[in-house]
């Protein structure tokens, strides 16, 4: 019976290590879909800031094109309006 004991318990020795090995697999396995989930969600953050920055710059766009602006303006509100207007799209359009 000893020699039956110890070989019971060098059985469970071998299955609790290959249990630890299977489960630090899982556990990779797991970290690496958790990354992958992590980076699709990150690109479609980013495909829609990109949609929404494309839109409020053709927004600024038309606005800049279709404004009518009195002739009796102020030069420096003139400036600072067209330099506003211009780094509002070139900063959405990068």
């Amino acid at each position: 019976t000893a020699g039956m004991d110890m070989a019971d318990i060098g059985w469970e020795i071998k299955c609790r290590e290959e249990d630890l090995k299977q489960r630090a697999l899982e556990n990779e396995r797991r970290a690496i879909d958790d990354a992958r989930r992590s980076v699709d969600e990150k690109a479609e953050q980013l495909k829609a800031l990109g949609q929404q920055s494309a839109l409020i710059a053709g927004f600024a766009m038309v606005v800049m094109v279709e404004a009518s602006i009195p002739e009796d303006l102020n030069e420096v509100l003139l400036v600072l309006y067209g330099a506003s207007a211009s780094v509002v799209v070139a900063l959405m359009l990068i």
